[in-house]
């Protein structure tokens, strides 16, 4: 057999969420493959490998760990989550007492769930749809966003997984937050700019890696001043 490789658990993922999100066979039995290719996934390392690509240049990111999304097998399939990404924070140790050890500390974590990055690239593809809404055109904003998921389809679906491991990056590194009189606060936008963020971020990681170009490659047409608006 041969061994388990991110391009092998990312074909499957794509099988199984579309599956999965155009309903073409049972919910329970599509979870349950979801399910089987994290566990896989998961015990070879494959997200800390990602992780290795992507954290080293992240300050107190260096030794996150990553895993795939595993769903609890006692909640219903019809439950599974769409958000792509997740980070759950680090859980502070408790004080050693003569009576008892010290509870060690739970480090924090992201967890990456492929059915959410394959719903979000449906967005994406709906997006050219949306923009001539009245909903959407009513705020700049707002059909900013929608223009750049526009755009953004163009990727293959394995790089815009790591671009929305990037945009994770970004909202728990704050780098939207904004200082006013009112104290810190997130600058309008934060979805539209850390996604913004992350694609210049993922843009420098394929040209030094790889020498992809990435407009140039997936023929992405957006200002690169866009890139710094907020940030």
């Amino acid at each position: 057999m041969a061994p388990r490789t991110l391009s092998i658990a990312w074909k499957a993922y794509e099988k199984q969420s579309n599956a999965f999100l155009k309903e073409t066979k049972a919910l329970e039995k599509t979870v349950q493959e979801l399910n089987n290719n994290a566990k896989k996934s998961n015990s070879v390392k494959i997200g800390n490998a990602i992780a290795r690509l992507f954290f080293l240049n992240y300050s107190d990111l260096e030794n996150l760990p990553v895993q795939f999304y595993v769903h609890d097998e006692d909640e219903p399939a019809e439950d599974y989550p769409v958000w792509p990404t997740q980070y759950v924070e680090p859980i502070p140790g408790q004080e050693a007492t003569e009576e008892t050890e010290a509870i060690k500390a739970v480090p924090g974590y992201m967890i990456i769930n492929p059915l959410g990055i394959f719903d979000f690239i449906n967005n994406c593809e709906s997006a050219a749809a949306l923009l001539s809404t009245p909903k959407i055109r009513r705020k700049f904003m707002t059909y900013r966003y929608y223009a750049f998921l526009n755009e953004i389809k163009k990727l293959p679906s394995k790089l815009i997984m790591f671009l929305l491991i990037l945009q994770q990056i970004a909202q728990i590194k704050k780098i939207t937050d904004v200082e006013t009189k009112h104290g810190i606060e997130e600058a309008e936008g934060e979805v539209y700019l850390t996604l913004l963020w992350a694609f210049k971020e993922l843009e420098i990681f394929l040209s030094t890696s790889s020498g992809v170009v990435l407009r140039s490659e997936y023929k992405i047409s957006w200002y690169e001043s866009d890139w710094s608006i907020g940030i």
